[in-house]
């Protein structure tokens, strides 16, 4: 396993956690959540207020060249509101976004359709067909199979009539753990959409249901679509569960050994093989944000933990309300974003930072395309300085000094990698 922090380029997004993140084309695409806890004085009250991200901004990661660019949706009225907490999958060239939290209207039974090639919103949910559709909710979990988009749990209001499932395919349960001003809990729900035909679904499904709970985290091999953790009442789960989505079928609650990680919400898992998940950051039981790292074998069972890099601080390893992402590379996950401390403590260091795990080698095209971009950014930087040493008068004429042999002021790599690159100074700055 290796592991990259990748450095801010010039051009980022603003920190951020409770966003969402997917990967399409070699890219990742980040879009919504918050940060920033602001504070107002109100005579004698303190009023905590969420700073949400724009809803018109998409951010671009491009994973060759480890740069940033933005995009602005279109058509103003069907783009989503700012939200927090929401799912989104891409099938095809569409992005599909369900859920989540409001700052003006709480959470969110709302679902928009993103064209990846034009970057235009779609308002979708009056078009979808059957009986129950899914109530309000944000902080669920969801999974891709085949053309539809299986949803499970999350925390928000009761379900309404129209959309309350019957009573064997889940429960609702009311939060009476917190002092909150308003009546939401939990679900267990199972609901589908399907893509094609534009229509949700409950399916019918056999076996013990994970309890109902929310801020859990999920990944998916072949059929079988892993949940773990998350928050019931006052207590953060360390339960692992999988539905197997040929069968309909909970698995129950497995028994894990090894290195089991700790009750926790708002963290990572993702799939880095066709046998092994990547369990990465979260919130535990105390309120601690957390930066540890696990790999669980799906065949034993058995839990390990990993050592993330110990040569940087934890302001930069610990994440919760994080995203972390599968690429087209096998066994790489790049994460980006989250908090390096407790949301609920108010303190809400939000991190725009990405970091790469490596679970497996690089093909050897991708190895070369690194390693270009590389030297291509030490050549750039190795010009400017050059251009900078012309200017002072330390460097008077590059074509004299390349004829005489003489490099004045320059020494070692910086010498050779000069005499090397100065026929290609143009082409290089094209590139860069």
């Amino acid at each position: 396993m290796s592991f990259l922090y990748s450095d801010s380029s010039e051009n980022t997004p603003e920190e951020r956690s409770g966003h969402i993140a997917v990967y399409y084309n070699g890219h990742i695409l980040v879009w919504g959540g918050y940060h920033d806890i602001e504070w107002y004085h109100d005579e004698d009250d303190i009023v905590m207020v969420d700073r949400y991200l724009s809803n018109y901004q998409l951010w671009l990661y491009n994973l060759e060249t480890k740069s940033w660019c933005e995009k602005y949706g279109d058509l103003e009225d069907l783009i989503p509101p700012p939200l927090s907490g929401s799912c989104a999958i891409c099938i095809g060239n569409k992005m599909y976004l369900f859920g989540g939290h409001t700052p003006s209207s709480g959470t969110s039974a709302e679902i928009f359709v993103l064209d990846l090639k034009s970057y235009i919103w779609q308002r979708i949910t009056d078009d979808l067909e059957g009986e129950i559709q899914p109530s309000p909710r944000d902080k669920f979990g969801c999974w891709q199979h085949n053309d539809c988009i299986v949803y499970f749990g999350g925390y928000g209001v009761p379900p309404s009539l129209a959309s309350r499932p019957p009573n064997k395919a889940g429960e609702f349960i009311m939060n009476t753990v917190d002092r909150l001003p308003d009546r939401r809990g939990w679900n267990n729900y199972v609901f589908m959409l399907d893509t094609e035909q534009m229509k949700w679904i409950i399916p019918e499904i056999k076996g013990d249901p994970p309890s109902p709970r929310a801020a859990f985290a999920t990944a998916k091999i072949a059929s079988r679509a892993y949940l773990f953790g998350g928050r019931f009442m006052d207590t953060r789960l360390n339960d692992l569960h999988y539905l197997d989505l040929d069968k309909w079928q909970w698995s129950g609650s497995l028994t894990t050994a090894g290195c089991v990680p700790e009750g926790r919400t708002w963290h990572s898992l993702t799939a880095v093989s066709d046998k092994h998940l990547f369990l990465y950051g979260g919130l535990n039981n105390n309120s601690d944000a957390l930066g540890d790292a696990y790999i669980l074998d799906t065949e034993s069972l058995v839990w390990s933990q990993i050592p993330t890099d110990a040569s940087l601080p934890s302001s930069k390893t610990v994440r919760m309300w994080h995203t972390a992402c599968n690429t087209s590379t096998p066994g790489e996950v790049v994460i980006f974003g989250g908090s390096s401390k407790s949301i609920l403590k108010y303190e809400n260091p939000a991190i725009q930072e990405v970091i790469i795990f490596r679970f497996s080698a690089l093909p050897l095209s991708r190895l070369a395309g690194d390693a270009v971009l590389k030297y291509c950014r030490q050549m750039k930087s190795i010009l400017k300085n050059l251009q900078s040493l012309g200017k002072h008068g330390i460097i008077h004429d590059s074509a004299a000094c390349q004829a005489s042999g003489a490099w004045p002021s320059l020494r070692g790599r910086e010498t050779r990698l000069y005499k090397i690159l100065l026929p290609v100074k143009l082409a290089v700055l094209g590139l860069a």
